[in-house]
């Protein structure tokens, strides 16, 4: 994918549950990111679309580029368009190498 189409950039702040209750940046936030990634590049697939995540970014450029408010983080951001041709085999370790069921 030489030229995106499309970036989707997704940015956190920290989380108030509730009045006077504060959390870690890191408390909930990579989950629901991590979740919303997965729906994002699973349905821009069911529609043909290619996508690529992001996971090292320029957070100065970035917050520049799409104006990021005080207090904004972005970690992550997911490129959508259509592949250049085939995609690399993917070199990854065995499930025996990297689960391990308790």
């Amino acid at each position: 994918m030489k030229k995106a189409k499309a970036f989707i950039v997704v940015a956190d702040r920290m989380a108030v549950l509730k009045p006077g209750v504060k959390f870690d940046r890191n408390h909930f936030v990579r989950y629901d990111v991590g979740e919303l990634l997965a729906y994002i590049t699973l349905g821009a697939k069911s529609l043909g679309v290619d996508s690529c995540i992001i996971g090292m970014v320029d957070q100065n450029l970035i917050g520049k580029a799409v104006g990021l408010e005080n207090g904004e983080v972005c970690n992550v951001a997911v490129a959508l368009g259509y592949s250049d041709g085939e995609t690399r085999k993917k070199l990854r370790k065995s499930k025996e190498e990297t689960v391990k069921f308790i």
